[in-house]
């Protein structure tokens, strides 16, 4: 597992999907794809939050209430062990940090 402050994750977001971000009315789009899992006023709140550029919040939000909780429900689905194993910390992710941490989980592996 990696360990990475929130801060780190949802600026790493911004500058990998930025695309998506470039696009609101694309990305409401998306958004509504997910009406069926949190129902239409946080759908609504998200969408807001992108046509207003506040995409930070959004991202955070998407974060907190949306990838998160899914990912432990998957991983504790599929991957029981996963809370047993070691975790990597990621304080930042220039290619530096990135190449360190690989290095870490590759050195674990062997």
């Amino acid at each position: 597992m990696l360990d990475v402050p929130e801060p780190v994750r949802v600026a790493f977001l911004l500058d990998e999907y930025r695309h998506f971000l470039s696009d609101p009315v694309g990305l409401c789009d998306r958004l509504d794809a997910l009406n069926g899992h949190y129902g239409n006023a946080a759908i609504e709140g998200w969408k807001a939050m992108a046509r207003a550029g506040d995409h930070q919040e959004l991202v955070r939000a998407l974060l907190r209430m949306h990838y998160d909780p899914a990912y432990e429900r998957s991983a504790a689905r599929n991957f029981s062990g996963l809370r047993a194993g070691p975790v990597f910390k990621l304080s930042n992710t220039d290619d530096r940090a990135m190449h360190a941490v690989a290095r870490e989980i590759m050195s674990a592996c062997l």
